[in-house]
């Protein structure tokens, strides 16, 4: 009988001590599934963070790509339009240039043909003078009268008085030619700087070469 009281009060210890244990072991349990649950929402946050994360580089990346061919076009497009402006710049000079030159040569050619034409009519009257000095000089010695050695100087200085009449409208016409040469000159000045002026306002107005002119 004693025997089985022993074995009773031990037995509920034993079950006693069980369900202590069991007790504690479930609350364990719980408290670490519990931290199971607190990270699991940890680690998920964490991925979710990451993919974010990861998606923004990307479009970070994709805008970067972007802006560097918006920026390639750009800088084509620019040199492009330069390349323009001073290709036409360059054939308006040429085209001023071939008619300056075709000007001169049309008023040299003019200036040639009237001093070729001064010349013979000064070779003309300075054959003619000789003549009539010549023949002065024969009457002179013949001792013809002196009313006819007027006349005679006086017909010289008539011819020398039509001959100036040529040559001075000659001068004149050299002289307006001069300034004409000039004038084209200028003109040629004023417009190569005016297309200078063009292209650097064209320039100006290309995005991003504003840092040219600051």
């Amino acid at each position: 009988m004693k025997v089985n009281v022993e074995f009773l009060r031990t037995k509920q210890n034993l079950e006693q001590e069980f369900n202590q244990k069991r007790a504690k072991f479930k609350e364990l349990y719980l408290a670490k599934e519990e931290d199971l649950k607190k990270q699991n929402a940890e680690l998920q946050a964490a991925h979710d963070n990451l993919d974010k994360l990861q998606k923004q580089l990307m479009e970070a990346q994709a805008e970067m790509e972007n802006i560097k061919a918006i920026a390639t076009v750009s800088e084509n497009t620019k040199q492009e339009a330069i390349d323009d402006i001073k290709k036409q710049w360059q054939e308006d000079v040429a085209s001023l240039q071939a008619i300056m030159k075709e000007t001169v040569r049309e008023y040299e050619g003019q200036f040639h043909h009237r001093l070729e034409q001064e010349r013979s009519q000064w070779n003309q009257y300075r054959e003619n003078v000789e003549r009539e000095i010549a023949e002065l000089r024969r009457r002179l010695s013949e001792g013809q009268e002196e009313e006819n050695l007027e006349n005679e100087m006086k017909k010289a200085q008539e011819d020398a008085e039509k001959l100036r009449s040529v040559v001075m409208p000659m001068e004149k016409e050299i002289a307006t030619l001069k300034d004409k040469l000039t004038e084209a000159e200028e003109r040629i000045k004023e417009l190569e700087a005016s297309k200078v002026t063009v292209l650097l306002f064209n320039i100006q107005d290309i995005p991003g070469t504003s840092f040219l002119f600051s």
